[in-house]
């Protein structure tokens, strides 16, 4: 079995280029802190009326205030958990069904148009990803009123971006001969969607 000998020289210049840097990151590590730690004291600290809030003890009565539970409101907060979760599964077996003609759209494989319909999937898709649940809710309030439906279709509205962007990847990876046979016997386009590319 062969010893290798070590040079000592090449591991003390290994040690001494470890410990440099380990030096310089603990140095860049102390300058990120004590930028963070500046920016906490100049924009948390300073600038906070702390008298308004109650001072040091205001504080941390209403963080015990937030940490502390009162198990007597859990009756109350079942009926409103379950329409919560409700409306939730409605909107997004609702968004599923809205994202599937976003997806055809989107997808440059089996859009109709690519320089027209392609542009435009895409955008409905970037647009419903941008726009915030609560957006949408606002919108579908001022249009349809308080209720579960606003939820519902906020909860839509934002499903079909998600929804859409991965279905249309989906079908950009689709294998293409069940699509090429369908088109080569005379299939419409539905029937390429619906038994081409949806079994995928």
């Amino acid at each position: 079995m062969a010893v290798i000998d070590a040079n000592p020289a090449a591991l003390d210049l290994q040690y001494e280029l470890r410990r440099r840097r380990y030096v310089k990151m603990g140095l860049i590590w102390l300058v990120v802190i004590a930028f963070v730690a500046w920016c906490v004291n100049g924009t948390i600290i300073e600038d906070t009326d702390w008298s308004r809030i109650g001072g040091r003890s205001g504080v941390l009565s209403s963080i015990g205030r937030y940490l502390s539970l009162d198990l007597g409101l859990l009756p109350e907060l079942l009926v409103p958990t379950l329409e919560t979760f409700m409306m939730a599964s409605v909107g997004t077996v609702l968004g599923c069904f809205l994202s599937l003609p976003v997806a055809w759209l989107g997808a440059a494989n089996v859009t109709p148009s690519k320089t027209i319909l392609y542009p435009l999937g895409r955008f409905l898709m970037v647009l419903s990803r941008s726009v915030h649940e609560i957006v949408w809710a606002l919108l579908f309030v001022s249009a349809v009123g308080l209720g579960a439906l606003p939820g519902i279709l906020a909860i839509a509205m934002r499903s079909v971006g998600f929804i859409s962007k991965i279905s249309a990847e989906a079908i950009e990876n689709i294998d293409t001969k069940p699509v090429e046979a369908i088109r080569a016997v005379g299939g419409s386009q539905f029937q390429v969607m619906y038994f081409g590319i949806l079994p995928q």
